[in-house]
Order: structure tokens, then C-alpha cells, then sequence
């Protein structure tokens, strides 16, 4: 056994990149896992467990005393070793003695995990773990957060759809062979029991930790914004046999923890990568794979194909008579009545197309003029221009504007083919 007073071997972050790389393009069976904490999630929006204890102190501290004054101080008393430098490694017994039901815990936990959008690590880690070529090397995550950060960036920024596994009855569909991107949820969803407490995360379900030991033993693990205090993930790594995880331990952090994960990282020759903040080290990564920035077209076909689907609807309820169902009139007005963004300018000049032309003219130009580079109006103008106005040289400056924007796009080049034919009866 290694002497675990050794220090642990240093590399810096440029190398460590490079050399994680240079693993995947000279070993096609290389295999990895990133191991991701709640640093990870900071720049997110999403607050740290020592954030959160000291969030919760002078809460617990008022229900208790009936004020909140010298709140630290009393942590101090009731808390063995609490010094406020080390608030994280008291998150499972402030959680537990301030929320005393399993539901209170979880709604909290609901509540700052929800509507947060995954920061720029984030995006970049989904666009290495759905990659072409290195993807199948590097596509699975274990996490002990409980926000849905890995899979939202991976539906949001690729067009894979991730297996998460965020609770203990789906732990047989884990496979390191699967080339979908594989999310391991060891402490719960936020939405499905999350194991906040001491003894919720001291031991792990039998099951789970013997699919995490098949899984790990032939594959390299990367710790990242991971305080490394969970006595559960202690035990599992302890377990794992000699000969496992074959393609290296790094550790990227400011610190070692000095807990049981602190010593088994000594003892297996884990390599240090000391470096703290998660985008920085994702601007390397990008840099180093050559990896592409999500595609703006994507988020733009989707708000198309919604638009679509929202405007044959309308005119199929307009074929109605009376417009269908009251119910259904009384939607669509409202749907069309709304503001804020391009697409709600187009709406309501649709709304008004037919009963007051000039009126939707009106609502095309001011959408215009606080959205001048919008595809999606302006080809709907020229539209409109065409078959409503009957002013055909601006609908063919419309037009043309519409395909400079995005050279691409067929229903604008659908249209203005279609405008050609009839309107100029040029193609013949």
C-alpha cells in the first residue's frame, strides 16, 4: 500500500487538457467519467453547500433562540467544530435540524435549484460528451447535485437526449457501452427524494454502489467543483479493487480534502490539478478539442416550428364557422394578444391581417424597428406585403432582405420563388 503522508503528484490545468485529449486520440478504448460537485453549479446561480449553511444558520438560529444575532457564535456551541470556514461539512445536520421533514428538505432544495439555466462550463462539457469522435470517450457524469444543469445543457446546446439516472430503481440501465450520454444522480433528484442529512448520505443503496463498482473499474475518473466530504462516495472508492480505474484519478480543485476521500486519493496516486473555477477550465477544454458554439439556428427552428404550428392552427379555426368552438376563439385571441418579442409582433399582426390591414402593417413595422434582423418577421412581412397589400416591389425588397439574413432558410426561399412565379411571373 502507498504511504498516504506522500503528496500527491501535481500537473497544471493547460497540461492536464492537453494530456486528456492526447489520452482519447491515442487510445480508442480510453474511457472517462467527470465527477462533478456543486462548484460546478456556482456560476449557475445554484448556491454551494458552505453558501447554503450559512444561508440557514441565522434561520435555525431564530426558530431556536427567537432571534438571529451572533448566529456564528452560537453554531459554534451547538455544532462540534463548526469554525465558519468549514460550514460545508455541516450541510446534512443544518439542513436536517432547520427542515424537519423529508418534504420540507426536498421544496427547499426545489427552490434554489429551480429556473436556472446552465452556465457556459456546462454547455461546453454537453457539446464534448454528444462530440463526434471523443464524445463515446468521455460521455458520463456522476454528481451529487441535485439540479438538472448536465442534462439541460445537453438538450438545450446538442441533439443528444441523456439517460439520467436520478433514482436508485434505474441503476440497472447503467452501461459504460452506451454511446447516449449517461447522468448518475448518487444523492437523489431535486423532485425525487434528494438525500440531504447525514445518515440520508452516509450510505449509498447496496445496488448502486455495486453497479458504480462494475462501472468505474475500467475507466478514468475526473473530480471537478467537488468538496469531497461524503462518507457514502468514500466507501464506494475504497471498495473499487486494485487494477481499477485504469486511465488516471485527477482531482481539479484549490484543495485536497482532508477526509476520507483526501486519503484515498493519496493512497491510489491520484494527480492534482490545482485549479478551482469550472468555466475557465471549460474555455480550455473548448479551445483544446476545436469544439463548435451551439448553433443559434437550432433555438431559431424550434420558435419556427411552433410558429408554424401556431399559424395553420389559426387558420384552420378561421375556416370554422364562427371561428370554431367560443372556447377556442377566446384562446387563440389571447395567444395573439401577446408581447415581447418578435414572434408576439408577428401574432398580432396576423391577428389583424384580414379585419384591419393597416393596423397589422403597423404592428409589422414596429416589430421591425426593435427587431431589424429578425428572419421571422420580415419574410412574414414581405408575405403579407405580397398577398394582402399588394405592394409588390417592397414584398420583393422584403424578401430578399429575408434570404440576406439567412441564406438558408427554405420558407423563405419558398416564398420567394413562389412570389417570382405569380407575382412577377418570371419562373414559368
Amino acid at each position: 500500500m502507498d504511504d498516504t503522508n506522500e503528496p500527491l503528484s501535481e500537473m497544471d490545468v493547460w497540461e492536464f487538457v492537453r494530456r486528456f485529449k492526447n489520452k482519447m486520440d491515442e487510445n480508442e478504448d480510453s474511457k472517462f467519467v467527470f465527477f462533478l460537485g456543486a462548484g460546478c453549479s456556482v456560476s449557475s446561480g445554484i448556491p454551494n453547500a458552505g453558501s447554503l449553511v450559512r444561508k440557514w444558520l441565522p434561520r435555525l438560529k431564530r426558530l431556536k433562540t427567537g432571534d438571529d444575532k451572533g448566529y456564528e457564535d452560537w453554531a459554534k456551541e451547538h455544532y462540534l467544530g463548526y469554525d465558519g470556514t468549514n460550514a460545508a461539512l455541516f450541510y446534512g445536520n443544518i439542513i436536517n435540524d432547520l427542515f424537519k421533514t423529508s418534504v420540507g428538505r426536498q421544496r427547499e432544495i426545489e427552490r434554489f435549484t429551480e429556473g436556472k439555466d446552465p452556465s457556459f462550463g456546462y454547455a461546453v462539457l454537453a457539446k464534448l460528451m454528444s462530440h463526434k469522435k471523443y464524445g463515446k470517450n468521455c460521455n458520463a457524469v456522476l454528481t451529487t447535485n441535485f439540479d438538472d444543469l448536465v442534462a439541460d445543457a445537453l438538450y438545450l446546446y446538442t441533439h443528444k437526449k441523456p439517460i439520467i439516472i436520478s433514482h436508485d430503481s434505474l441503476v440497472g440501465f447503467v452501461r459504460t457501452t452506451r454511446m447516449r450520454p449517461l447522468v448518475i444522480k448518487l444523492h437523489g433528484d431535486a423532485l425525487l427524494q434528494p438525500r440531504n442529512t447525514e445518515s440520508e448520505t452516509n450510505q449509498l443503496p447496496t445496488r448502486l454502489k455495486e453497479v458504480l463498482n462494475n462501472f468505474l473499474y475500467e475507466t478514468g475518473l475526473i473530480f471537478v467543483g467537488y468538496g469531497g466530504n461524503d462518507r457514502s462516495i468514500a466507501e464506494i472508492l475504497n471498495q473499487l479493487p486494485e487494477g481499477s480505474l485504469p486511465w488516471g484519478i485527477f482531482w481539479i480543485g484549490d484543495a485536497i480534502p482532508e477526509t476520507d476521500i483526501g486519503e484515498w486519493l493519496k493512497k491510489r496516486n491520484a494527480i492534482w490539478v490545482k485549479y478551482r473555477d469550472f468555466d475557465e477550465l471549460m474555455l480550455l477544454v473548448w479551445d483544446e478539442f476545436n469544439l463548435d458554439h451551439p448553433d443559434k439556428k437550432r433555438f431559431d427552428n424550434l420558435i419556427d416550428i411552433y410558429y408554424q404550428t401556431f399559424k395553420n392552427l389559426k387558420s384552420r379555426l378561421e375556416e370554422k364557422p364562427n371561428g370554431g368552438a367560443k372556447g377556442f376563439s377566446e384562446a387563440l385571441s389571447k395567444a395573439l394578444d401577446g408581447a415581447g418579442s418578435d414572434l408576439s409582433y408577428l401574432l398580432k399582426a396576423l391577428k389583424y391581417e384580414k379585419t384591419d390591414p393597416e393596423k397589422a402593417d403597423g404592428l409589422f413595422q414596429e416589430g421591425l424597428e426593435k427587431y431589424p434582423q429578425s428572419n421571422l418577421l420580415i419574410r412574414d412581412y414581405a408575405v403579407f406585403l405580397r398577398k394582402v397589400q399588394k405592394d409588390y416591389d417592397k414584398a420583393e425588397e422584403c424578401f430578399k432582405k429575408a434570404i440576406e439574413l439567412e441564406p438558408r432558410d427554405v420558407p423563405s426561399l419558398g416564398n420567394y420563388a413562389l412570389f417570382l412565379h405569380e407575382a412577377r411571373k418570371v419562373l414559368r
